[in-house]
């Protein structure tokens, strides 16, 4: 049952409906979304859910889960599947607790381990949820530089011909500030 709510919830998420997804974690408790503690495929679809949604105690558990995986790909063997670098959802997770600065990091550091291992369809979605998270903080050159990732991403979306990722950057520049200012 939690493995499911947790799936819509992630869903939610990626459609930009966050109270949907909030009823969907709502109806499980912490030990039942992530009632393994060396489960990074549990962890990584969390931090995916608990780091929008800004809930402390969920992203608490996803970071003591990940941390031993910083640095590294994630990946689940038993069905050949990489999940990206441990940092993007390390990064989502911080975000979700207010730490701006390690969410920062963890972005960065994401994006070096996606472009040493030449996985451009993997740094995609650490480039928008970088945009994502510099959006949210709303610091001086946050707008440009969230702007700039979405650029980068779309060039590398239309490059591997990703019609899909194509309209989700559509959607998450349209909530940017920078595109609300720029159509007003």
């Amino acid at each position: 049952r939690a493995g499911v709510q947790l799936s819509l919830a992630s869903w939610h998420v990626e459609q930009g409906d966050l109270m949907a997804a909030r009823e969907c974690l709502d109806a499980c408790s912490t030990a039942e979304l992530i009632p393994n503690r060396q489960d990074v495929v549990r962890a990584h679809l969390l931090a995916r859910v608990c780091g929008p949604l800004g809930d402390p105690a969920l992203c608490e558990a996803v970071r003591e889960v990940l941390l031993p995986w910083r640095g590294l790909n994630l990946v689940d063997a038993s069905i050949g599947c990489s999940f990206g670098p441990a940092a993007r959802y390390l990064a989502l997770a911080s975000w979700g607790l207010g730490d701006w600065e390690g969410s920062e990091e963890c972005f960065v550091e994401a994006i070096a381990l996606c472009e040493r291992l030449a996985a451009p369809a993997e740094l995609l979605p650490v480039r928008i949820d970088f945009a994502r998270m510099l959006a949210a903080r709303g610091g001086d050159r946050d707008p440009s530089a969230a702007t700039a990732q979405l650029a980068l991403a779309r060039a590398d979306a239309t490059r591997l011909r990703l019609p899909a990722m194509l309209r989700r950057l559509e959607r998450v520049a349209a909530e940017s500030p920078e595109r609300r200012k720029h159509d007003d």
